[in-house]
């Protein structure tokens, strides 16, 4: 488990889970509230609960996929609280409670969580950002170097979910719910075999790695600057892959799909 420093009384937690799973769990010490994001298994978030002597106030979910999902009911067992989610899944996450619509903010309890829709891996797929915290829950959307496989939805519904994200305030921090970043890195490298910076962020991932370090959270401006998936309209990324006069969809796709058989 690692801890991010306080974010305007706002504690988060990175809490591994399964092989490659994130969990986080947030705190605000000054209201005495706790939510997880994403628990795919309860064990290790009643580890930290109970070694932190906290109780649980409530979970926000993503998506419905079940290594996001799995840890819902029994931590609902134990603490009877509420679950957020995308109304558009209610039929696929049974265990939801309080079900959200496309945009909007949700009030924890004075906490302000803006909420909204991005499509693409799943077509039930939401992001919360905390804006008074800077920081962005988005999934399986948006990952560090990368983003997500298109399960359910379009290369077009992808495009303008992530759209969305980049659009945030760039000190934010980018809260995804796997460690792919070494792997993404790769991947990007192979995009741009020239790019110091690229080769740099690389060696610097895999020694966090090495020592059992997370690679996230990252900086949303960071990803801007590097993350393939963010720059579908960079002039420079577009020479590297021979795309100057595509349209921003064309290279988004083309991007993805290189990924999808990137190994």
């Amino acid at each position: 488990m690692t801890a991010i420093p306080d974010l305007k009384h706002l504690s988060i937690q990175v809490i591994p889970a399964l092989e490659d799973n994130y969990i986080y769990l947030l705190h605000n010490a000054q209201k005495k509230l706790t939510y997880v994001i994403d628990p795919s298994r309860a064990a290790p978030v009643l580890d930290v609960l109970e070694k932190q002597g906290l109780k649980l106030d409530g979970i926000l979910v993503t998506h419905h996929h079940w290594d996001h999902t799995d840890g819902i009911a029994e931590l609902v067992e134990k603490f009877k609280c509420p679950v957020y989610g995308n109304t558009h899944d209610r039929h696929r996450i049974p265990t939801l409670t309080v079900f959200l619509e496309s945009e909007g903010v949700l009030d924890l309890d004075g906490l302000q969580v803006h909420h909204f829709a991005i499509p693409g891996h799943t077509l039930g797929h939401i992001c919360y950002y905390f804006r008074d915290a800077g920081a962005i829950f988005c999934g399986d959307t948006l990952f560090s170097y990368g983003c997500g496989r298109l399960f359910e939805g379009t290369p077009e519904q992808m495009l303008a979910s992530l759209a969305k994200i980049r659009e945030l305030p760039k000190n934010s921090l980018v809260c995804c719910a796997h460690e792919y970043t070494v792997k993404n890195l790769e991947f990007v490298l192979v995009l741009e075999p020239q790019n110091q910076e690229l080769k740099k962020k690389h060696d610097e991932i895999v020694d966090l790695r090495k020592n059992g370090k997370p690679s996230v959270p990252s900086l949303l401006s960071e990803e801007v600057h590097l993350n393939p998936f963010l720059r579908w309209d960079d002039p420079i990324l577009r020479k590297a892959i021979k795309m100057v006069d595509n349209t921003d969809l064309e290279v988004f796709t083309y991007l993805r799909k290189r990924k999808d058989g990137f190994r």
